[in-house]
């Protein structure tokens, strides 16, 4: 059987390489799930460029609640400094992302210009919502990223990453030094602390990834690279679900017949 280093890392992360672009489902979950690691990154020196997907628009109340939402990630992302924020606006809750985003997402892939950067800067490393998120907004995210990224033919390093729930990961970030900070920010939005517990229960979550940890780590943000760039997610999916399961190790608890559904293949 396979070790737990197969599954979960034992030891804390580097910061993946920047300039970064963040893909972030609503305005929230940049801080919400990544919070530590930009905090990190500003600290780094590492320029961490964050697209804002949907609208938000069915995550509270009020006529305004679309322009609240906004001006809540605009001031978490100054305090995050951000190198650039940028409202995509599609419907909340909306289902798969209208196929004439793709030329915008290339755009963005091609690179930036800053006064800091006067010359264009392709992102070395690309994140989007891990595609285990049980929101369909987070999938539908993960899957048109990764759509972009395939058919730009992207070179560069992509990460998947947590918001609400715990998924396959093969790097941890100890953000300990920054969690405090990282739950002042998600307090920030306080269109949504009527709706969950945000900040209690992602601390919650941040806590529970260091298990892995030493000692001395008290908090982690997860993230999983996807080095194979190429053809469907749901192909790559099977790949990493498939290290769960070791049939020729357990002989005769998983029928063959269902390895062949589940995965594609035999054992």
């Amino acid at each position: 059987m396979y070790e737990e280093t197969t599954f979960i890392p034992c030891e804390r992360g580097q910061l993946p390489p920047g300039p970064w672009l963040v893909f972030a489902p609503h305005p929230d979950d940049e801080t919400f799930g990544l919070g530590g690691t930009l905090l990190l990154a500003r600290e780094a020196g590492i320029a961490a460029h964050v697209v804002v997907v949907t609208d938000g628009a069915a995550g509270g109340s009020g006529t305004d609640l679309v322009e609240r939402r906004e001006a809540e990630t605009r001031a978490v992302g100054e305090a995050l400094g951000l190198a650039s924020l940028t409202f995509w606006r599609q419907p909340d809750r909306g289902g798969p992302l209208p196929a004439a985003l793709m030329d915008e997402l290339h755009r963005l892939l091609r690179g930036f210009r800053s006064s800091t950067h006067p010359t264009s800067q392709a992102p070395a490393s690309v994140f989007f919502p891990s595609p285990f998120e049980p929101n369909p907004d987070h999938r539908a995210c993960a899957a048109f990223v990764w759509d972009g990224l395939v058919s730009y033919g992207y070179r560069g390093q992509a990460f998947s990453y947590e918001i609400s729930v715990q998924g396959p990961v093969d790097r941890l970030i100890d953000i300990t030094a920054v969690a405090a900070r990282k739950r002042e920010l998600m307090a920030m939005y306080l269109s949504q602390l009527d709706q969950n517990a945000y900040v209690e229960r992602l601390d919650a979550l941040n806590r529970s990834r260091s298990w892995s940890l030493p000692m001395d780590a008290t908090h982690a943000e997860g993230l999983c690279r996807w080095p194979d760039l190429r053809g469907r997610l749901a192909d790559r999916l099977r790949e990493r679900l498939s290290r769960y399961w070791q049939p020729d190790a357990l002989p005769g608890t998983v029928p063959q017949a269902w390895w062949q559904r589940l995965f594609g293949g035999s054992g």
